[in-house]
């Protein structure tokens, strides 16, 4: 498998170290020695019925995903995903969660997730992962005390494909802030595709929300990954971030809210080379490519990975340029360019 090529060092951006996340054995999922554990994990209450019902819905639905976003040869060489219940019902028949898998110590990519509603049934879980018509129904039959705000569960479950041409988005620091870099548009797992990546650095390094939406908590509560969950089935995903804020997972977070410092963190595994945050474009359980969209007010382009622009009018803005401005979701420059 190719790893990702290193930006040339340059006075604006010296060469770093490497990091790499160290194994360790964690008790909420069984990790080879080349898988990374999270650093802290969240406290599971689910009991092992729970665990196994959601780690064979993973399988099943995105453990070939994940194989080929993590380089290998297939579902069978992941080791169970991690599986971190946010909320419990009152009666305790009902869970809310997310689930991943730990990326391996070479890889530079974010890790794959899903979140999770499950029912207990006669003593047995009914487990539906997010995308698809059972997610929602599950969703709609879910108890208040489950989902408090009737907005995360819209959020959650709504999905406009016809949206895929414009999410609306900002780049993923204050608006109208300059001083930002990019290591070049790629896959999430470097050379995989869809090239769905991008790699910021630089400005005053206060990494924020691209848009509205929910926030959900992976591989621990210190430094986790981070994604926001937007309306119509979008979402984004932070990566690497130090110093975060304390919101629990399933808060609402407006656009431009701090989210945490680039960084070199690793909860969930892989590696990272200098301080950044690793940026990737969702839509439900697929990456989306970022070529010919229109993000932060800049129209970005594919070449090979970790190459790529961003353009807009007649600036262009390539691999370590200087340096990128961000103009927001939505300006005079997106409808009449």
């Amino acid at each position: 498998m190719k790893t990702r090529t290193e930006p040339m060092p340059t006075k604006d951006h010296p060469p770093k170290r490497v990091r790499i996340a160290k194994p360790l054995i964690a008790t909420a999922v069984l990790v080879s020695t080349t898988f990374s554990a999270p650093y802290a994990k969240a406290e599971d209450n689910s009991g092992p019925d729970l665990t196994e019902a959601v780690t064979a819905q993973m399988h099943r639905q995105h453990g070939n995903d994940a194989a080929e976003s993590y380089g290998l040869g297939g579902a069978a060489q992941l080791p169970a995903p991690l599986v971190e219940p946010y909320r419990v019902s009152a009666d305790g028949q009902w869970t809310f969660g997310g689930s991943v898998y730990l990326l391996p110590e070479w890889v530079h990519a974010t890790p794959v997730t899903a979140l999770f509603v499950a029912r207990e049934v006669a003593g047995e879980w009914e487990v539906a992962l997010q995308s698809g018509g059972e997610f929602a129904q599950l969703m709609e039959e879910a108890p208040v005390d489950l989902f408090p705000d009737a907005r995360e569960k819209s959020a959650l479950t709504s999905s406009n494909l016809r949206g895929l041409a414009r999410p609306g988005l900002a780049l993923p620091w204050a608006e109208d802030q300059g001083g930002w870099r990019h290591w070049g548009v790629h896959g999430n797992g470097g050379n995989t595709r869809p090239f769905n990546a991008i790699d910021f650095y630089g400005g005053d390094g206060k990494t924020r929300a691209s848009a509205d939406g929910f926030l959900y908590r992976f591989c621990g509560t210190v430094n986790p990954y981070i994604e926001i969950h937007h309306v119509n089935g979008w979402r984004t995903g932070y990566y690497h971030l130090r110093n975060q804020t304390d919101v629990p997972s399933g808060s609402f977070v407006k656009r431009y809210d701090f989210l945490g410092e680039i960084g070199e963190e690793l909860p969930c595994g892989g590696r990272a080379n200098g301080d950044h945050v690793h940026w990737t474009l969702w839509h439900e359980s697929e990456g989306q490519v970022v070529q010919d969209r229109v993000i932060g007010g800049w129209t970005w382009h594919e070449e090979r990975a970790y190459r790529g622009w961003a353009q807009r009018g007649n600036e262009r803005i390539g691999h370590s340029d200087c340096c990128l401005v961000n103009y927001g979701p939505f300006d005079g420059y997106i409808f009449n360019r």
